[in-house]
């Protein structure tokens, strides 16, 4: 570890050029450094002393003067500290800004906010001098230099003597050669890393380098307003730290950290470890920097045997009971079933894997295979796996702490006529990802009152077909596991749905579903608790906003999937007509065969019908008014684009309902060039920050949470998802949360499935990242009342940043709800 006394750092860099116009100013740059600064001085981080760090970043200073404050700098630390030429002292220099080569020699230089013409090299921190003042001043030190700039790994020849360099120049082009490889073959390793070591003469101490690039690639923002690509992965490393390695991290472990961080991104620049100057050892292998996630005894580590995993041993061929407070412990069979593991929990069901797993069997099914994709999924399955073990470590260590599992139900096979992309599962993976978020918010809480989450998955299979057949699966692992209180998920509204809540509520099984909005389920059943509302309000929020926002004609066309197992779109077309209606429009009926069904001739009551959603997209060609779009997002809705985009011209405005969030969640499938051009107004239970321009305080901590946890939810908006699916399914986990609180607060012990339904029914309000929940408001006690239902817009691909509409309880937000509302929105029309 480091010793804060001897353990000195500098800060450079600049956030804007104010004399090169080439050079684009970003905050980005200054939040990163701002980041760094407050790891070198906080406790939680190197805890050093405010005189121990030399801040220059956007200084004024020219070139010339940063070196002699920096030179001034460590000569002062070593007076104070007696360290002759710096022996035992470490300093830690970094650099965020732009790199740049100038002039017909390329020199490599480092832009400072005082850089310009005509003497760019002049006025830079050129890094061959920046290596020389570090040496000269403090030979002795150990030296570690981070650069968070383009083509950084360039600066190591300057860190070499001309002998390193000649032999350095070819090790370079083994890297290069490598990662090029590398990005050719599409291979994604987490221990992938570039390090050259070097012998250097003796008694010159030792330095390394971490850079954020190749000397080939530029580095990258994550975005303009929030972090450099390499800072940010930087600073998640550092503040979480690594909970599979004990002790304190070393650079070149910060370095595979990141870069199993920065893979789930496209096209990331992979950070490089050099270590140019040694002495005996290797600098970037010292354990140096402090390992939160091994600091405190809450968040130690329980070695286990491979073999031997928590899950539901209700299924396994063979089984222990630990206690009656945890689960069951499932021991592996001696070989992988047919679906390709050795968990008895999962199983082969026609042509599909469905059953329980705690992350270490990934059921996601995309229809198309993306290594991006791919990896983005696992890195949200191999956390939740992680936090799994965590979860149930610090159970065992604080057995007073309330401690249950939630099941959460999805169907992860995607669809066989799905929107074609890799992404066709983005809108499950970000719910998962929204427990995810929440799981470890209750790993960081302390307290003998804070509950502890375990998080299954459970895969229903395709439309959740196998849905009945999971709930009964789950219903035995409750019966072995008193920990298991509730399900929570569901991410489609059809007979099968239906199916598998009424086997899960004939046994007393609460399910907390997060983006159903179907009337009937929770009309017809108490133990269903919706985060969403209902598609009454849905429909009563779309009728008035056409009425009262758009200048269209009063006609309205209804296009109605005639799937008769899809009772989603059926019932949300009833309650579309009867809102429109009473807005005084009038309503025409139309049904198209979804895709995978075969095409239907005409309607029974002889109304119109086409055979496919492109056919249906081509009918609102002629004609104006609103178009109601009541079908499937995925692929239906892309489908139905692709067919209004055949229009010469468009007269009529296109809505498209809440399940067309799916289709908005992928970046690729809605920004393709046949449907760009097609505006259309969307619903939405749940907008994220980024097509906010007033997000409430609550919203903003959770997306920042969530953006510290995945580093792809930070991507631009062209290349993230926008559908609000991770807060929904956030929610979802708080209401089991709230539940369990008050029940440990009047009847304190661990919650078991019985009264953790109870007391569901007695939640009142809570607030949320979607809106306030009201609960227990008759006539239906089980949907929040009042719940937030907005309108948003999509043009070119993009989501425009604006809410355009919103009905419903939002709190702290300056804008109020439109005074259109229907007041009847919860509760008309009824019996549906």
């Amino acid at each position: 570890m480091h010793d804060p006394n001897r353990t000195v750092a500098v800060i450079c860099g600049a956030s804007s050029w104010p004399r090169l116009d080439r050079f684009t100013a970003a905050t980005a740059f200054s939040r990163t450094a701002k980041g760094l600064t407050n790891y070198l001085t906080g406790k939680d981080g190197l805890g050093l002393s405010e005189e121990n760090v030399l801040d220059l970043f956007d200084s004024d200073s020219t070139a010339v003067e940063h070196f002699d404050r920096i030179k001034t700098f460590l000569e002062l630390h070593m007076r104070r500290t007696r360290s002759r030429h710096g022996k035992g002292m470490l300093v830690l220099v970094a650099y965020i800004g732009h790199g740049a080569f100038f002039e017909a020699q390329r020199f490599y230089c480092l832009l400072l906010r005082d850089t310009h013409e005509p003497a760019p090299v002049e006025t830079s921190l050129r890094v061959q001098a920046l290596a020389r003042t570090l040496k000269h001043t403090a030979p002795k030190s150990s030296r570690i230099v981070i650069l968070d700039s383009c083509f950084a790994a360039h600066a190591v020849n300057d860190f070499q003597s001309e002998v390193q360099q000649v032999a350095s120049a070819k090790a370079q082009e083994a890297v290069d050669y490598e990662l090029d490889a590398v990005h050719q073959d599409d291979v994604l390793d987490d221990t992938f890393e570039e390090v050259t070591t070097l012998e250097a003469g003796g008694g010159s101490g030792r330095v390394a380098l971490l850079c954020a690039s190749s000397s080939k690639d530029p580095a990258q923002l994550a975005s303009h307003d929030s972090f450099t690509l390499f800072g940010q992965a930087l600073l998640d490393v550092l503040h979480y730290g690594d909970p599979r390695q004990p002790g304190a991290m070393s650079l070149r472990q910060v370095s595979r950290l990141i870069t199993g961080r920065l893979r789930q991104v496209r096209d990331a620049p992979r950070p490089q470890v050099h270590s140019p100057e040694q002495d005996g050892r290797d600098l970037a292998d010292e354990p140096l920097f402090p390992n939160p996630a091994q600091e405190s005894p809450p968040r130690m580590r329980i070695t286990r045997p491979r073999r031997t995993k928590r899950l539901l041993g209700a299924l396994a061929t063979t089984v222990a009971v630990v206690c009656a407070a945890v689960a069951v412990v499932l021991v592996y069979p001696d070989r992988d079933n047919e679906c390709g593991t050795d968990l008895a929990t999962v199983v082969l069901d026609g042509d599909e894997c469905i059953g329980l797993t705690d992350g270490s069997y990934n059921f996601f099914r995309p229809p198309a295979r993306d290594q991006v994709v791919q990896d983005q999924i696992q890195l949200v399955l191999d956390t939740l796996e992680d936090q799994n073990d965590w979860t149930a470590d610090l159970h065992e260590q604080h057995p007073e702490r309330p401690y249950f599992t939630l099941v959460n139900l999805q169907a992860l096979t995607a669809p066989k006529h799905g929107s074609g992309t890799a992404a066709d599962l983005t809108a499950e993976r970000e719910s998962l990802e929204g427990l995810v978020v929440a799981q470890r918010k209750q790993i960081d809480a302390v307290g003998p009152d804070e509950p502890l989450i375990r998080i299954l998955i459970g895969n229903a299979g395709r439309g959740t077909a196998k849905g009945p057949k999971l709930a009964e699966q789950i219903i035995e692992a409750a019966r072995n596991d008193p920990s298991l209180v509730g399900v929570v998920g569901f991410n489609m509204s059809n007979q099968a749905t239906q199916d598998t809540v009424d086997v899960l509520a004939r046994h007393g099984i609460p399910i907390v579903a997060t983006t159903l909005s179907l009337d009937s389920l929770a009309d017809r059943n108490p133990l269903f608790i919706q985060v969403a509302p209902q598609n009454r309000r849905e429909a009563a929020t779309a009728a008035g906003f056409a009425a009262n926002s758009l200048t269209t004609a009063k006609r309205v066309r209804i296009y109605t999937s005639a799937d008769e197992k899809d009772l989603y779109s059926a019932n949300l077309r009833d309650d579309l007509r009867y809102w429109f209606e009473q807005f005084g429009f009038g309503v025409e009926e139309i049904s198209f065969t979804p895709s995978g069904l075969p095409a239907q001739e005409a309607k029974a009551d002889g109304g119109r019908a086409f055979g496919s959603a492109f056919e249906a997209g081509t009918d609102i060609c002629t004609g104006d008014g609103v178009a109601f779009f009541s079908g499937r997002g995925v692929p239906d809705f892309g489908e139905f684009l692709r067919g209004a985009a055949t229009c010469e011209h468009l007269d009529t405005t296109i809505i498209g309902a809440d399940d067309v969030t799916k289709h908005v969640a992928d970046p690729v499938a809605r920004s393709r060039e046949a449907i760009a051009g097609v505006p259309y107004y969307f619903i939405s239970f749940a907008p994220a920050p980024i097509t906010d321009s007033e997000p409430a305080a609550i919203a903003t901590r959770f997306y920042d949470s969530l953006r510290q946890r995945f580093f792809f939810e930070q991507q631009p908006e062209s290349e993230r998802s926008l559908d609000g699916h991770a807060a929904l399914s956030y929610d979802g986990a708080q209401v089991y949360l709230t539940a369990v609180r008050e029940l440990n607060r009047t009847a304190p012990g661990q919650p078991r499935l019985a009264a953790v339904t109870a007391q569901i029914s007695e939640l009142g309000a809570l607030p949320g990242v979607t809106g306030t929940f009201h609960y227990g408001v008759p006539p239906r006690p089980n949907v929040p009342k009042d719940k937030p239902v907005t309108v948003l817009r999509v043009e070119n691909g993009e989501v425009v940043r604006q809410i355009l509409a919103y009905c419903g309880d939002y709190p702290d937000r300056p804008t109020a709800a439109a005074p259109w509302c229907p007041a009847a929105a919860d509760e008309q029309p009824a019996g549906r």
